[in-house]
């Protein structure tokens, strides 16, 4: 995206368009599957609906369906291989609304909810034995292929696990998992990747076993007995020098990142609660450490650089006063503050991901959830409210004066930069700030 132009910034994000189905237009009102003669090339799109959904054949596209189980075995039993996106709306799915845990989510099938949408198990469900693994526990979700789960509340016990990932390269993203026996579980070879999620107050929060080797990227790990533990030979990528890992290590009561393998096991570029300190790693894991290596093996464990360089590589006036940089904020309305030169084009830009920039352009403006410049009416030089700019939710920007509060939970990466007089040069920008929306 080239930047070097005071508008393009809002222009080109204003204009991204993400393909989708329509609100539930699926096969027609009619419960025959596609025809199973085409390989994988169309998506199907269903809605599941607690509150007005109806658990018939053939599916209602108008009112969904009731339950996420009768939803899954529905598409289970079409004929043909094709994707299909489920949206499961507001509202509670656990064993009392009908729900039958475990969910298997299969090959080729992606959910994704609607803020508000909270899975719950009481714990009655019971899966004794998964692939040789002695699991004598309650399982919410179990996950396979290509399957996708995005977007939930997950609530369980202290003997559930919340999300089994058991094979292929599933994506477990952007959920809020908690009060769990394990968050998530990763086993077998699975790839999976698991990015943005906010795993807290579970007995364990993430445990890697077999030959699995997830890729874990911007998660948020804290206020668990356990963080991370991996087991077997799990070898899982928590970040690359150039591919920072972005997760945040919290106060976990034993231990933050746990490695009994003998691998060595990559770990740069997260941060941790004391996010501008290096970190040891310990010889136990116990007793609250961060990071430890009980085993032959070894974690490169690196914080992510405390920035001392602008994002655009220019010299810097500018200071970030607030959210100051990996700051936890209680509010989703946050308040960005700064002290800079006085300069007449100044833009701020939030991101949902770490800001990249290549040859002076912004690589990644679909990341982009909130942006302000000063020629917009309302916010100051150095002082604006997320309410005073443009508000962009999964990559569209929010028409009509409606307005999205920060998502809870989340890790997000902020930066200020300005214009010279004609708008065409960067002459002045901040380092990368982040913060954390807690629940």
């Amino acid at each position: 995206m080239h930047i070097n132009r005071l508008f393009f910034l809002l222009f080109v994000v204003s204009c991204i368009c993400i393909s989708c189905g329509g609100d539930g237009d699926t096969e027609e009102g009619t419960d025959i599957g596609p025809s199973n003669n085409n390989p994988v090339s169309s998506t199907f799109s269903y809605i599941v609906n607690a509150n007005s959904g109806l658990n018939v054949t053939p599916y209602i596209k108008n009112s969904g369906f009731r339950t996420i189980t009768y939803a899954l075995s529905y598409l289970n039993n079409l004929e043909g291989k094709h994707g299909y996106d489920v949206t499961v709306k507001k509202g509670i799915y656990d064993d009392n609304h009908g729900e039958d845990f475990p969910i298997y989510v299969n090959d080729n099938i992606r959910l994704n909810a609607e803020y508000g949408a909270i899975i719950k198990t009481n714990g009655s469900s019971i899966l004794a034995e998964l692939d040789g693994y002695d699991l004598n526990a309650p399982v919410i979700f179990i996950l396979d292929g290509d399957a996708e789960l995005k977007n939930f509340f997950i609530e369980g016990n202290d003997e559930s696990v919340a999300i089994i990932s058991r094979s292929g390269e599933t994506k477990v993203h952007d959920n809020d998992i908690s009060t769990n026996a394990v968050g998530i579980l990763v086993i077998n070879d699975s790839n999976s990747e698991i990015f943005r999620n906010n795993i807290h107050n579970n007995i364990s929060g993430l445990e890697l076993m077999h030959q699995s080797k997830p890729n874990i990227f911007g998660n948020v790990l804290e206020e668990n007995n356990s963080g991370v533990l991996i087991l077997d030979s799990s070898n899982p990528n928590f970040g690359e020098l150039n591919n920072p890992g972005g997760n945040y290590l919290g106060v976990n009561s034993n231990y933050g990142l746990c490695n009994t393998t003998p691998n060595y096991i990559n770990a740069v570029g997260n941060y941790t609660i004391n996010f501008n300190e290096e970190v040891t790693v310990n010889s136990k894991c116990a007793d609250g450490v961060l990071v430890g290596n009980i085993s032959t093996g070894f974690i490169k464990f690196d914080i992510l650089p405390n920035n001392k360089s602008s994002i655009f590589g220019v010299s810097s006036s500018v200071e970030l006063l607030s959210p100051i940089i990996g700051e936890s904020l209680y509010t989703d309305i946050p308040q960005f503050i700064w002290n800079m030169e006085p300069r007449s084009l100044v833009a701020l830009g939030v991101f949902s991901d770490r800001i990249k920039i290549k040859n002076n352009e912004i690589q990644n403006d679909e990341d982009i959830v909130f942006y302000w410049d000063s020629s917009m009416p309302a916010g100051n030089l150095g002082s604006v409210s997320i309410v005073d700019g443009i508000r962009y939710v999964s990559g569209n920007r929010t028409e009509g004066g409606t307005f999205r509060p920060l998502e809870r939970g989340k890790i997000y990466y902020w930066a200020i930069w300005a214009w010279d007089s004609e708008g065409i040069k960067i002459i002045d920008s901040s380092v990368e700030g982040f913060f954390t929306i807690v629940n």
